[in-house]
C-alpha cells in the first residue's frame, strides 16, 4: 500500500523496539535497516533473527524451525541407539527456543539503553540457539561414553565416519 512505508517509519518513530525474521537484507532493500532506523528514532533498538546468521554461505536460505534443528544435528540425540536420527517431534524446536534467547538479549538492551540513551543492533539466528542448547547432549553422550565405553552405534557407525575431526596423539595434530 503507498501509504505503509509512512505508517511503518510513523510506529518506528515512537517505538522502543523493531524485531525482523527476514533473510538479510530484505529491510535494508526497503529503506528500514538498522541505520535508516536511527535516522527515525536514535535509540533504537533492532532485533534480527533469521536462520543462519547475516553472514556465511547459507545467509540467504529462508530457515524454517524443522531444518534449522536439523543442520545444528539435534535429530542425532534423540531416538534409539540402534537405529538413525529422528526428527525433532511435531514443532519446530527452534521457533519454541528462539524468542527465549531474543527475550534475554532484548531485556539487556533496554537495561542498557535505559543506562546509557544508546539503542543497538541485535544479530540472532536459529542455529546458534541449536547449538547452544546441546549442551545437554553432549552430555548425555559422555555418560553413555564412561558407562558403556563405546559410541551409541548411529553415532559410532555414521556420524563420526562423516565429520571431519582434529585430533592429538602424542604431540601430533592428525585430521581425519
Amino acid at each position: 500500500h503507498p501509504m505503509g512505508m509512512a505508517v511503518a517509519k510513523d510506529l518506528i518513530g515512537w517505538a522502543d523496539v523493531v524485531m525482523e525474521n527476514f533473510t538479510p537484507g530484505v529491510m535494508d532493500k526497503w529503506g528500514l535497516g538498522y541505520e535508516a532506523l536511527k535516522q527515525i528514532n536514535p535509540d533504537i533498538i533492532m532485533v534480527r533473527q533469521n536462520g543462519f546468521g547475516t553472514e556465511g554461505p547459507y545467509k540467504n536460505l529462508a530457515a524454517f524451525g524443522m531444518i534449522l534443528a536439523a543442520i545444528a544435528g539435534i535429530p542425532n540425540y534423540i531416538g534409539w541407539p540402534d537405529r538413525g536420527p529422528l526428527p525433532v517431534g511435531v514443532g519446530a524446536y527452534t521457533d519454541c527456543i528462539s524468542p527465549r534467547f531474543a527475550s534475554a538479549a532484548l531485556i539487556a538492551a533496554l537495561d542498557y539503553r535505559d543506562r546509557t540513551g544508546k539503542g543497538q543492533l541485535i544479530d540472532l539466528w536459529g542455529t546458534m540457539h541449536c547449538w547452544t542448547c546441546q549442551g545437554t547432549g553432549v552430555v548425555l553422550l559422555s555418560a553413555w561414553l564412561a558407562n558403556a565405553h563405546t559410541y551409541p552405534p548411529y553415532i559410532r557407525d555414521h556420524l563420526l565416519d562423516n565429520v571431519p575431526t582434529v585430533y592429538t596423539n602424542g604431540g601430533n595434530h592428525h585430521a581425519r
